[in-house]
């Protein structure tokens, strides 16, 4: 299981052991990890992933799937995922050892779908090694683990009442399978879709039921800058030599940003079909650059305690000069006259903040200017402030409908953001630091 999967997983099912000194936890990528509970109570002082006392004390991959349900018994640990159920021997799993002592494969009959086995139970008596196992296709069966074999004619088809069902499970997974392959499909086309290679009409309605069934809910894209390796290199290293810093070495920095702001939206409106707690996976992301329209162009600096006032700029392309005359100078200078050499300003990596006037006008004002990684947005807490003036925009009874307006507007929201917001979106500097290195520098869901 590589880093990204370990960061993006979900867990379907977790267990204690009989003697309670270990937890199993099952994910959705068919691994198993064996947890020492001690050890989750200790203090984390390490800030590599692999030597802390709360990673896995042994993990191995069971099953080719999510794995659903588990159960422990005095020797068993037990594992159901997509048509088949696992054995294995608490002894073998303590020492590091995973070999299944037993498979057992849910009868599929006419279905071309593996029912997943979503529950397991044993009876009362323990001893009797009787377990019960309720699975995706409305059955349950009687296994007994004892002697391994599933118990003859306990196959116990559900009753349900009302409407028959307009999809047969194999419709089902079908369904399932093309959202997954093409997330950005709408319930419509792939109700077309099924209803063209099956014959009977298939709604909307039930497919989105379907995918909702299978875990797919309807969502909006995140949206991120591209990055190549050498930008996740970059980030690893930024966040690796500021993963230390403390709130008040945070607190010396002014953070800025540009940002546009337009009388029309873009294509938010589409939506992908994802699991839960998968925002930020790389399946899930729509990777473009920051830039593509025009309208109006702000600016904004803020640190603990305080912010800049929003600056925005009037109509063309902003330079090197324009970068002095309209931001270093009457902005990024107060700053450094008010706080003193422990000053230090971060900007992003733009073409104009890079120029040989902001460079030479900076080193005259004595103003230390902090590294920055390129493609770097989601390590910059300011992008939740242009979020807020986002949503303070949207959120007006009457929407700006000229330039002027949304001008007011936006110094309006700017006004109206709290401070406390601002100070709690740079404390978080650190969390985002341990994330992105978590992560191999890959983007982060901030």
């Amino acid at each position: 299981m590589d880093n990204l999967k370990k960061y993006y997983t979900t867990v379907y099912a977790v267990v204690y052991s009989s003697c309670g000194s270990y937890l199993a936890a099952a994910n959705s990528y068919g691994y198993i990890a064996i947890f020492k509970l001690s050890n989750l109570f200790e203090s984390d002082v390490n800030t590599q992933l692999e030597v802390s006392p709360k990673y896995p004390v042994f993990k191995f991959s069971a099953h080719v799937g999510p794995i659903y349900s588990l159960m422990s018994t005095k020797q068993f640990l037990i594992s159901g995922g997509i048509g088949e159920l696992k054995l294995w021997k608490w002894s073998d799993v303590k020492k590091k050892e995973a070999k299944s002592l037993w498979t057992f494969f849910v009868p599929q009959g006419e279905s071309l779908t593996k029912p997943e086995i979503n529950s397991l139970g044993m009876s009362k008596k323990e001893d009797d090694g009787i377990l019960f196992a309720g699975c995706g296709d409305n059955k349950i069966y009687c296994l007994n683990i004892e002697k391994q074999s599933l118990l003859v004619g306990t196959a116990i088809r559900g009753f349900s009442s009302g409407r028959p069902r307009g999809t047969t499970p194999a419709d089902d997974w079908d369904i399932v399978l093309q959202a997954r392959k093409n997330r950005w499909q709408t319930a419509g086309e792939i109700a077309r879709h099924t209803t063209q290679v099956t014959g009977r009409p298939i709604s909307h309605f039930t497919v989105a039921k379907r995918l909702h069934g299978g875990g797919l809910f309807a969502r909006r894209p995140v949206r991120y800058v591209p990055l190549t390796p050498a930008h996740r290199r970059r980030r690893s290293l930024w966040c690796w030599e500021h993963r230390n810093w403390r709130d008040n070495e945070w607190g010396r920095v002014l953070l800025t940003d540009e940002s546009r702001f337009s009388l029309s939206s873009d294509s938010h409106r589409i939506l992908i079909w994802r699991e839960r707690g998968s925002r930020s996976h790389p399946s899930n992301i729509i990777e473009r650059d920051r830039y593509g329209g025009r309208d109006v162009l702000v600016w904004g600096g803020i640190m603990l305690g305080s912010c800049t006032d929003l600056h925005i700029f009037d109509a063309g392309s902003v330079n090197g000069t324009r970068y002095c005359n309209e931001i270093l100078l009457p902005y990024v200078h107060l700053f450094r006259g008010t706080m003193g050499l422990q000053f230090l300003f971060m900007d992003d990596n733009a073409p104009c903040h890079r120029t040989v006037a902001a460079e030479q006008l900076l080193e005259s004002e004595d103003i230390e200017r902090m590294d920055w990684p390129a493609q770097s947005p989601d390590l910059n807490p300011i992008e939740h402030v242009w979020d807020f003036l986002g949503r303070h925009l949207a959120a007006r009874t009457l929407p700006p409908v000229t330039i002027r307006e949304l001008r007011l507007a936006l110094q309006d929201g700017w006004a109206a953001m709290p401070q406390q917001l601002i100070d709690t979106l740079i404390l978080s500097m650190g969390r985002r630091c341990e994330t992105c290195l978590a992560v191999r520098g890959d983007h982060i869901p901030y």
